[in-house]
């Protein structure tokens, strides 16, 4: 396959490099495309290749590791990842788009995935939040659209340089009514996953682990940006508690209202949510991280999104409406 990984981001750049580990072995052409905040990084990646430095906990836990670490120093350097500061750089159609873009860049995405994806390819996100899927079928159509959900963690440390945080599910959903050519896209996708040694699903229906992950982030983002801490700081105080609490058992309350089969039970959400948090204690969370650098943030997609659920439901979110427009306050004084 021809994969274009869209948004040049922490994540985008984990997973291009992740494929590109993995590319020789399936014959594959692995591209990063990105945006104009990224052209540094592009840059660097394009003269000293894709770094990826890995987490202790990765390190430790993930069974490739030692394969492909350089000597005893906890980094790898990906060479065979092309990159593409715009669209029309990309040498060929590709077959495949990863779409790992913050939520807010998600229609300037469609448009790069309608722009290099061959007539019968398909476009996956995998970002954060709610509504991508949507914004992508608007401009790409709803049957060259996936839905997908990970909990890899990543950090951009540099130009060029990511670092592997954390090891976690990836789930793609591939629907019954895809046709035959574009499903087994998504089955070589999962096939290179498996064989990076990464926890991967495939389903029908995957919009309960999107939502899973979305409860958990209306507790842990948001917080993380006000207080300006890591995940774990918010299990150590009786107030984040309390509101990481609250906010959590929300959402799992809109889901509940809209019949989505969370993947745990929806009197758990809170537990699961302190659980995520002491798992990434030490990981800056992306909303502090754009924060912290003046950016805009995914409020919208997470906190914003699920308030506006909410209201169609008639399920009251007042700790997460007060986080959203906390946030949005942020961003605007920024």
């Amino acid at each position: 396959m021809r994969i274009a990984v869209i948004g040049a981001g922490a994540l985008g750049s984990l997973f291009a490099g992740l494929l590109g580990l993995v590319a020789e072995k399936f014959g594959n052409e692995i591209w990063l495309v990105g945006q104009t905040t990224s052209q540094e990084s592009l840059k660097a990646i394009a003269e000293k290749g894709l770094v990826i430095e890995l987490a202790p906990g990765v390190n430790e836990n993930w069974p490739l590791s030692r394969e492909y670490l350089y000597s005893t120093s906890k980094f790898m350097r990906v060479s065979n990842v092309k990159v593409a500061k715009t669209p029309s750089e990309v040498s060929e159609q590709v077959d495949l788009a990863l779409v790992l873009v913050k939520s807010y860049r998600t229609p300037a995405a469609a448009e790069q995935a309608r722009s290099i994806l061959k007539d019968e390819g398909l476009a996956i996100t995998l970002q954060n939040g709610l509504g991508n899927a949507e914004q992508l079928a608007k401009i790409l159509g709803t049957d060259r659209v996936s839905q997908g959900v990970t909990s890899l963690g990543a950090t951009l440390l540099e130009a060029g340089r990511v670092r592997f945080a954390g090891l976690g599910q990836t789930a793609i959903g591939i629907a019954p009514d895809l046709n035959p050519e574009r499903a087994n896209l998504l089955n070589g996708l999962v096939e290179c996953l498996k064989a990076l040694a990464l926890p991967v699903v495939s389903g029908q229906d995957v919009s309960g682990l999107v939502w899973g992950k979305l409860v958990v982030n209306c507790a842990i983002n948001p917080l993380t940006a006000l207080l300006r801490c890591p995940n774990g700081r918010l299990l150590e105080k009786a107030g984040s508690l309390e509101l990481l609490d609250a906010a959590a058992n929300e959402a799992a309350m809109v889901a509940s209202a809209k019949a989505i089969n969370l993947p745990f039970p929806a009197s758990e959400a809170a537990e699961q949510a302190r659980k995520v948090a002491a798992l990434t204690a030490g990981n800056t969370s992306s909303m502090l991280a754009d924060i912290l650098r003046g950016r805009q943030t995914e409020i919208e997609a997470i906190n914003g999104a699920l308030v506006r659920e909410g209201e169609k439901t008639g399920i009251p979110t007042p700790v997460n409406r007060t986080l959203y427009l906390l946030i949005k306050a942020l961003e605007t004084k920024n």
